[in-house]
C-alpha cells in the first residue's frame, strides 16, 4: 500500500505514549508499559504484538568517574543485582536476563557470555573487599523515559544491594530532561539501546 506520509513523533512520557495509541492519536507505539497492558487489550481498536526484539535496557556506568573507574567496584555491583527478579517483577516476565551483552539473542551471531552474573551477595562483598572497601554508597539517575519501569527497576537493585553492604540511593531524573541532563553526564543511570545487527 501506498502511504502519503509517515510521522515520527517522539513521546517520551509513558502514560501519555499509552493514551496516544488508547485515543487513536497514534497508529503505533513501541515499549508499551507493561503495568497498563491488560488494559490496552481490552481496547478492540489495539492490536498487542509481541516480538523477540533486539533491543535492551541498560544501567550503563561512566567507567572514567569515581567509584565506576574502579572494576573490582563495578563487579560488586554487577553481583548485587537481581537481575531474574527484575525481568518477574517489572518487566512481568516480558523479557530475558541479557548478563551484560549488548547482541540479542533473536541476532544470528549472538552468544551466551559467561560468566553469568545472578544476585550474589558473597560475591558482592568479595569484589566490594578487593576494591578496599567494607560498604559502598552510589547514586542511580533514573527516569521511565529511558525504559519503562527504569524507577522501580532501581529500587529493587537498591533493595538487593542493600543485602551486599552496597547503599543504592534511586535518584529520579525528570522525564521531559532526562536525555538531556542525565545521559552523559551523571555517573549511573538507566539506559535503553534498539539493537544493532553484527558485523
Amino acid at each position: 500500500p501506498y502511504l502519503d506520509e509517515v510521522e515520527f513523533i517522539a513521546i517520551t512520557d509513558l502514560a501519555a505514549r499509552m493514551a496516544a495509541l488508547s485515543t487513536g492519536e497514534v497508529d503505533y507505539i513501541g515499549r508499551a508499559d507493561l503495568k497498563t497492558l491488560g488494559m490496552l487489550k481490552r481496547n478492540p481498536k489495539v492490536e498487542i504484538v509481541e516480538v523477540t526484539g533486539y533491543g535492551h535496557y541498560t544501567l550503563p556506568m561512566n567507567v572514567t568517574m569515581a567509584p565506576f573507574d574502579n572494576p573490582d567496584v563495578r563487579m560488586a555491583l554487577k553481583w548485587a543485582i537481581n537481575r531474574q527478579e527484575i525481568v518477574d517483577k517489572i518487566f512481568l516476565g516480558h523479557a530475558t536476563v541479557a548478563n551484560d551483552n549488548p547482541i540479542a539473542p533473536a541476532i544470528k551471531f549472538a552468544k551466551d557470555p559467561q560468566p553469568q552474573h545472578s544476585f550474589d551477595p558473597e560475591k558482592a562483598k568479595h569484589y566490594l573487599k578487593k576494591a578496599g572497601m567494607e560498604n559502598l554508597k552510589v547514586d542511580i539517575s533514573v527516569a521511565d523515559a529511558a525504559f519503562a519501569g527504569a524507577v522501580d527497576a532501581a529500587s529493587l537493585i537498591r533493595e538487593t544491594a542493600a543485602q551486599c553492604g552496597i547503599d543504592v540511593n534511586v535518584v529520579r531524573e525528570a522525564e521531559d530532561a532526562y536525555w538531556d541532563n542525565v545521559w552523559l553526564k551523571k555517573p549511573w543511570c538507566a539506559s535503553y539501546w534498539s539493537g544493532r545487527a553484527t558485523a
